[in-house]
Formats: structure tokens, C-alpha cells, sequence
């Protein structure tokens, strides 16, 4: 994402933040109460209540629990370079390997893993003297990224030694037990994605709790009940669906060659997956060949990192149409930087351009990005998706009665369902984890 399409982000969501929220949902086997509330500091308190678990009525006594921050961890004598350049953002400046979203310094910066004020520079390994900063270096303490001063006191060139602090996060679960227990279950620490823990059998997940980067205070926002999963569409809905992607389906259930290009931006090209091809545009394909076995189905990825519609629109004849495609999905989060005209024209042109060459269209609504992007805080995530770009990609779709795999709305829902969504940000701004492509392929496969 181009440094424009991030002020803009910003820009658009000061403008336009949301009022309207989503309200927490408690899973449908809890009877009463076991409502669970912060009580203060890090503990909550689950309210008395019955649930039915293994077809059993059981009651459970109100009560209290303690949760522990999520760790700090200390680096020493990490040996860098300087840039000769103010660090940004992700973008600009030096990173502090542990900081970034994979190993040894790889991948983008995770925003806000620094801990604060932690970072002491230093011409040697080991206690000795410190440059000053804001006279020898800057450090973006939001982004975990280093510059140097020029005609400070650091050479260029010249090597270093960096100590400083990071912060991991955690996920953890306050689960019921058959004999009547309230039980908190910690999950793993990590820097980025922490996941929810395991749990023993016959033991259920009543709801999940955000432990995020330095966090010392449960707030209502960071519980997050485990809901219904996301509403799949009716048998009667799907049949609705596949009349916008009529002639791919034909050829796939008639065992012919089946060509899907995905145009979009980085998600679309790889977007942090582990390995790259569990991205969402490898996984689909995958889905239909394990759907439809006796046809051919080819993937042309036509994804590029950091772009966007206005720089892609004029290449759609070599990147998409001379492929001859049978089916195009559409994904650009980037162009939720950009007015309101530009993603109708750009987005309307796509369609009817690649609909005169003959192939089907599925427009793919973008998932959610960090916090501050949306308009929200990590502390509370709970708002209604209102990025007006969203809105637009939405009406595109009506307009020109092509398939819309709605992805936002899942990412949305993700909250009622005990994930905050933050935690399937693998870079912890735009790039999904596995997880989170998952959901673009069982929104793109309700069409098929």
C-alpha cells in the first residue's frame, strides 16, 4: 500500500467514523446469565448463570479471574545499520528485527510491538555510552523503525548496537467444564496472530479475551463472546449466485479447461500466507479442482504488491484479458484510499471489459485493516465496517450484475464469533494469515 493510499485511509476514516456498532452474541447452548464483564485491572468477572454442554443442564457459580499481561522481551546488542532517512510508517527507516512480522527482521514492521521509550543506542556492545536521540538518531516508537541523524554523531555507514524492548500478545479463553467450573485458559504469546488455546475435551469456549501489546486493563471491548459462526447462504441464495458465474460453472461440471485469473494487489499476489500458496487466489483454486475433479482448472495470479486500480487498469488487456479467462476475481483493499469517483469509473471499466471479452466477474470486498485505519482502537473493535470505497465495490456489483463475494462481511462478523480480526493480520496492518485468506476462498466458493 503506496504511502498516498495510507494518509488517505486516514483521512477518510476522520471523516467518516463509525457510530453504529456490533453487539456481542453469546453462544446458543448458554441458558442464562455467564455473562462475562471486566471487574477491574486485569480481572473479569463471569456472572452466575446455566448452560447445557453434552446435553447436560449445569449450573455455574459467579467468578472471578486474574489475567496477566501479555510478556515484554528484551533485546540486546542487535547490530544494525542506520538509514540516512526519517523513520515512517512501514516504509521508511531502519527496522528492529524483532519488531517486524517474520524472522530475522523479514516482512514489515508490526505496528505498536515496540515497547514504548525502550530503545538505547550505542556505539559498542554492553553498558557503555548512548547516542542521544533527536541529536544522533529518530526512532518511530509506533513502528519499531530507526534513522539516522545526519551530522549527528553517528557515521554513515557506521555500525551499531540497539537494545530495546518488544511486546507479544495473547488470546485467552474463559472455557466451562462438565462439573460446574469457570475456567481461564491461557493462550500462546506471540508477536503477531496469537491464536486461541486448545482446550481439554469436554470442556466448551464460552468467550475470548484480547490480551494485546501492553495491555493492563480489560476493557469491555476486549472480551469477545464465541457466537454463531458466520450465516452461510441458503440453498435457494446460492442458486442465486451461480447465474453470475453461469458459464464457469458449465465448463466445470462438464470437465472442461477452466482458466481463473485473480487481479488485485498484494493479498491477492501472496499477502503474507504461509507459504505462499495457501493465499486465498491458490487456496480457491484448489477448492474447485477438489470440487470439480474431472475438470481443468488453471490459475493465472495477476496480483502486485502495493498497487492498485488506478495504476493496474490500464494493463487489464495483458494481465487479465489475454489470458482469455473464463472467471476474473477482483481484490483491491488499496483502493480504499481513493475517492469515491476513481473506484466506481476504475471498477465499472474492469467489469465491462472483461465481461465483453466473455468471461464471469466476482467482485471481492476487501478485509479489515489495523485498527487505526478503520477508525478504531485495539481496545475496541467492535464498530460496523462503514469504509464508503466497501459501499462502492457493493453498488458496482448491483449495477453491473456480477457476483460480489462480500469478504468484508465476514471479517466483520469475525468479532461476534470470539476472533477479533486483528489477531488474522499477519503483518498486523493489511496482510492476512492463512486463516484469514481462508475466508475470501469459503466466500468465493458459495458461488460454486
Amino acid at each position: 500500500m503506496g504511502y498516498e493510499h495510507c494518509v488517505m485511509f486516514l483521512l477518510l476514516t476522520a471523516l467518516a467514523i463509525a457510530t453504529d456498532r456490533q453487539e456481542p452474541v453469546y453462544p446458543p447452548w448458554v441458558l442464562s446469565g455467564l455473562r462475562v464483564e471486566p471487574a477491574g485491572g486485569m480481572r473479569i468477572r463471569v456472572t452466575a448463570g446455566e448452560a447445557e454442554i453434552m446435553r447436560r443442564r449445569i449450573g455455574f457459580p459467579e467468578t472471578l479471574l486474574e489475567l496477566t499481561p501479555s510478556p515484554t522481551i528484551t533485546v540486546t546488542d542487535e547490530k544494525l545499520v542506520l538509514a540516512d532517512e526519517k523513520p515512517q510508517s512501514w516504509f521508511a527507516g531502519t527496522s528492529l528485527r524483532e519488531c517486524t512480522c517474520f524472522p530475522g527482521g523479514g516482512g514489515t514492521p508490526l505496528p505498536y510491538c515496540l515497547a514504548p521509550h525502550s530503545v538505547r543506542v550505542k556505539k559498542a556492545p554492553g553498558d557503555g555510552p548512548a547516542y542521544e536521540e533527536g541529536r544522533d538518531f529518530l526512532v518511530d516508537h509506533d513502528w519499531g523503525k530507526l534513522g539516522r541523524i545526519p551530522g549527528g554523531a553517528i557515521g554513515e555507514g557506521q555500525e551499531v548496537f540497539v537494545d530495546y524492548a518488544y511486546r507479544l500478545a495473547r488470546l485467552d479463553s474463559i472455557a466451562l467444564s462438565q462439573d460446574g467450573r469457570v475456567l481461564l485458559v491461557r493462550g500462546p504469546a506471540r508477536k503477531t496472530c496469537p491464536p486461541p488455546p486448545e482446550l481439554d475435551d469436554g470442556t466448551v469456549r464460552l468467550a475470548n479475551v484480547l490480551v494485546w501489546y501492553g495491555t493492563t486493563e480489560i476493557k469491555p471491548g476486549l472480551i469477545f463472546p464465541c457466537g454463531p459462526d458466520y450465516p452461510e447462504p441458503s440453498e435457494e441464495e446460492r442458486a442465486e449466485r451461480q447465474k453470475a458465474v453461469a458459464h464457469t460453472l458449465e465448463k466445470l461440471r462438464a470437465g472442461g479447461d477452466v482458466v481463473v485469473c485473480s487481479w488485485g494487489d498484494s493479498v491477492t499476489a501472496g499477502g503474507d500466507a504461509i507459504p505462499t500458496e495457501m493465499a486465498f487466489p491458490w487456496a480457491f483454486a484448489r477448492a474447485l479442482r477438489e470440487k470439480y475433479p474431472q475438470a481443468r482448472v488453471k490459475l493465472i495470479n495477476a496480483g502486485i504488491g502495493g498497487s492498485s486500480t488506478p495504476g493496474r487498469l490500464p494493463h487489464l488487456d495483458t494481465e487479465v484479458l489475454a489470458h482469455k479467462p473464463d472467471l476474473v476475481t477482483i481484490e483491491f483493499v488499496n483502493d480504499c484510499g481513493l475517492p469515491a469517483e476513481t473506484v466506481l469509473s476504475n471498477w465499472r471499466q474492469a467489469v465491462a471489459r472483461i465481461k465483453a471479452a466473455g468471461a464471469d466477474v466476482i467482485l471481492i470486498t476487501p478485509h479489515l485493516v489495523m485498527p487505526p485505519w478503520m477508525g478504531w482502537t485495539y481496545e475496541d473493535m467492535w464498530g460496523r465496517d462503514n469504509r464508503a470505497a466497501v459501499e462502492l465495490m457493493r453498488q458496482v456489483a448491483r449495477e453491473t450484475n456480477v457476483g460480489l463475494a462480500d469478504v468484508a462481511r465476514r471479517w466483520e462478523h469475525l468479532c461476534q464469533e470470539g476472533l477479533p480480526y486483528v489477531t488474522l493480520l499477519w503483518n498486523g496492518i493489511n496482510h492476512p494469515d492463512n486463516r484469514g485468506h481462508e475466508l475470501f476462498v469459503r466466500e468465493l466458493m458459495t458461488f460454486f
